[in-house]
């Protein structure tokens, strides 16, 4: 018998710009995020090293409105959703690839730090 898999993310970071928030033609909310995930270790000489991942998160629906609403540049972020790679084609003919954390209604968003941390 085959298995489905597992397609789950999770990350908790900050986000590097403000949320874009738009809306599709049926006037579901969609929010865009770029989240950066720090590691911090010693290399072989006993310097500390940081190495900065960067992801991009997008969010559906309510919670899309939420993050674009209380969140900005800098805040942090608790997400998990699933690993989705989309391919586009441009003008000139040329495959174009992204791959994005997508947070619908299976996933989850906590909004961390300050005064009131909360999750959606």
């Amino acid at each position: 018998m085959a298995t489905k898999g597992v397609n789950s993310v999770t990350l908790v970071g900050n986000l590097g710009s403000d949320p874009e928030l738009r809306y599709t033609r049926k006037n579901v909310a969609v929010c865009s995020v770029s989240l950066a995930t720090a590691e911090v270790y010693k290399d072989s000489n006993g310097v500390k090293r940081e190495e900065t991942e960067w992801h991009k998160v997008v969010i559906w629906a309510k919670r899309a409105e939420i993050v674009a609403q209380f969140r900005a540049k800098g805040d942090q972020l608790y997400v998990r959703g699933k690993n989705k790679t989309r391919k586009w084609t441009d003008e000139n003919g040329q495959d174009h690839y992204v791959t994005e954390v997508i947070v619908d209604q299976d996933g989850d968003i906590q909004l961390l730090g300050g005064k009131n941390p909360q999750s959606v």
